[in-house]
């Protein structure tokens, strides 16, 4: 009797471990790379739809800030659909200037996400950056 209720229990425990994590969706987006091209900043980003359903689309407003932390421009991040589960790379030029010159990237906004879900979305967003140039909400 003891080694079933222990048994129950830890199955329980286990199973109130794993539903969160199974059960938690995002929206990761990476700033992978930069480069000067032109004299304009092109950076890669690597996005995936970790959301149970598919995208129609994706699209986020992004404020360019440079070192001293004045902004210095605005960008649109257009993604495309997205199925669910899918990972996508793209490549954006961002700046009228150097990429060395870029200290910031912002997500100010949702332009869109799916059909009308921005303001879910917003709170769903994973920002990160490989470099050294900061990406965040």
């Amino acid at each position: 009797m003891i080694q079933r209720t222990v048994l129950s229990l830890l199955v329980l425990l286990a199973v109130s471990m794993v539903s969160p994590v199974a059960a938690a969706e995002s929206l990761p987006l990476e700033l992978n790379k930069a480069a000067t091209v032109a004299g304009k900043c092109r950076v890669t980003m690597v996005v995936r739809n970790g959301l149970a359903r598919p995208l129609s689309a994706l699209s986020v407003d992004v404020v360019v800030f440079d070192r001293e932390g004045g902004v210095a421009g605005y960008s649109a991040l257009n993604f495309g659909a997205l199925p669910a589960g899918k990972m996508r790379v793209r490549q954006y030029d961002i700046a009228e200037m150097p990429c060395a010159e870029i200290s910031r990237l912002l997500i100010n906004d949702i332009r869109k996400c799916g059909e009308g879900g921005e303001a879910e979305c917003l709170g769903l967003l994973a920002p990160s950056s490989r470099l050294d140039i900061d990406f965040a909400l």
